[in-house]
């Protein structure tokens, strides 16, 4: 196992190729972005070799790295933004079979906004819906009503609140569902995922940016 690191400060990606006893060699940088917000890991082309996608806080894009499997990547596609992006997400969105992205956009209020954009398995992406939300930050994508299709969960940084927006396996999200946070007063920073009480239903954790502690939330819902 190795690791893909990004550097606020120098924009750098960092690749550490794991050596197989816990222990990870000396970094090979690669530039090219500007303060990157998030990195996922996918195969975005089809060769069954791992590439990279990275939002951008300060170049305000989305860029593509693709890897040659012996641990190089080079950059082949850049898409901007308009404004600065937070969290990338990874899932098939759109039931292809082919890797899609969600990239937080905010700075821009009232139009802060998921950028959905869809593979075409050739690691070229084609723009997709724009889904309007509070102030995005975290995001994660999986099947939170269990219908079978990717859902969105969103850390609302400035509003207190998690967002959640329902896709419907064509590439298409709903209508924001907020979900307010209760006693919580802290910022939401980040979102993930997972069974948290056993029950078989997804669940959602929050980092909180203001306090440093987390909040749970647990699912109540089966089905859509």
């Amino acid at each position: 196992m190795d690791l893909a690191v990004t550097d606020n400060l120098s924009g750098n990606v960092d690749i550490l190729l794991g050596t197989g006893t816990g222990a990870f060699g000396p970094p090979a940088v690669f530039p090219g972005t500007a303060i990157p917000a998030g990195i996922v890991v996918g195969d975005f082309n089809g060769d069954d070799k791992l590439d990279l996608a990275i939002s951008n806080y300060g170049s305000q894009d989305l860029r593509i790295l693709q890897g040659d499997g012996n641990g190089n990547f080079t950059t082949i596609h850049t898409y901007p933004l308009g404004s600065n992006a937070s969290e990338v997400a990874m899932g098939d969105f759109n039931h292809d079979g082919r890797l899609d992205l969600a990239v937080g956009v905010f700075n821009i209020y009232p139009n802060n906004h998921i950028a959905i954009y869809l593979g075409n398995g050739d690691g070229s992406f084609t723009p997709g819906q724009q889904v309007l939300v509070g102030d995005p930050q975290g995001l994660v994508a999986a099947d939170l009503n269990r219908d079978g299709y990717l859902d969105l969960a969103i850390a609302s940084f400035g509003f207190n609140n998690v967002t959640v927006v329902r896709g419907d396996g064509t590439g298409q999200f709903g209508a924001p569902l907020v979900f307010t946070l209760g006693a919580f007063q802290g910022l939401p920073y980040d979102v993930a995922t997972g069974d948290f009480n056993g029950d078989g239903k997804p669940d959602l954790v929050l980092a909180d940016y203001f306090n440093g502690t987390a909040v749970v939330a647990l699912s109540r819902r089966c089905s859509h």
